[in-house]
């Protein structure tokens, strides 16, 4: 999925990154960034939510972020995701792996 990174609209690189997960109530935003999140969010999280109920959003916690990528490491997109939610009256909760990394959210019907 890494070529995914090339691909400019947000919506077909979201795609791309789905061929390779595995679960359908899993929305993952690896290959976006906090300018293209919005556009993936609004179009796909209502149709999944519907049909699923809850929703795990994958970030990434940018953990391993080197200092010298042009990414900004450290939870950005994971924080930028969570104020959307909130702004647009989600329910969510955030999760965290074994190593107390964040990462990920779980969002519920609302």
């Amino acid at each position: 999925a890494s070529g995914a990174f090339h691909i400019s609209d947000p919506i077909a690189r979201y795609k791309e990154v789905s061929t390779t997960v595995q679960r359908a109530d899993v929305l993952d935003l690896h290959f976006q960034s906090v300018k293209t999140f919005p556009a993936v969010l609004s179009n796909i999280l209502p149709g999944k939510l519907k049909e699923h109920g809850e929703i795990w959003i994958v970030t990434g916690s940018g953990h391993h972020v080197s200092r010298s990528s042009h990414q900004k490491g450290g939870g950005v997109l994971e924080n930028a995701v969570i104020g959307w939610l909130v702004f647009n009256d989600y329910n969510h909760s955030r999760g965290k792996d074994k190593n107390g990394f964040g990462g990920a959210v779980l969002v519920h019907s609302r």
